[in-house]
């Protein structure tokens, strides 16, 4: 609340000259500070964006420790499919062996069944084609 026995002056455009000298002031003032000793300044961002923390699943994590994890992982990744590509012509033969097993036959209906039972208990409808395909 300006005091009674004070006149107010406006002066057109004063606002933004004052706000123009402060940011100016204030950008001089930071280019200093970083001509000073830029390679304390390179070091503590880099030390910050390296050790701060981002999300990970449900935690937070420092960020070198997750660009580890996802580097790693994603190295696992191309391993275990160029493994996958080497090993399919085993895989499938074990999967086809395996499938021909009463043990897996077994196991199958019984999945089956037990999926079919758990569908009906929640009142939405199943609807289950069995078709035989011949290899014609």
């Amino acid at each position: 609340m300006p005091r009674k026995d004070t006149a107010q002056v406006a002066i057109e455009g004063f606002d933004a000259m004052v706000t123009e000298a402060v940011k100016s002031r204030i950008e001089v003032s930071i280019t200093e500070a970083l001509a000073q000793d830029q390679e304390k300044l390179v070091a503590s961002i880099v030390r910050a964006a390296m050790t701060g923390k981002v999300k990970s699943g449900y935690r937070d994590v420092p960020f070198i420790e997750k660009l580890a994890t996802d580097a790693i992982h994603g190295a696992a990744k191309e391993a275990m499919t160029e493994w996958v590509k080497e090993a399919a012509p085993a895989i499938k033969a074990e999967i086809e062996r395996q499938f021909g097993t009463a043990k897996f036959k077994k196991e199958l209906a019984t999945t089956m069944l037990k999926r079919l039972i758990d569908q009906t208990r929640t009142g939405y409808s199943v609807r289950v084609n069995f078709v035989e395909h011949s290899d014609e």
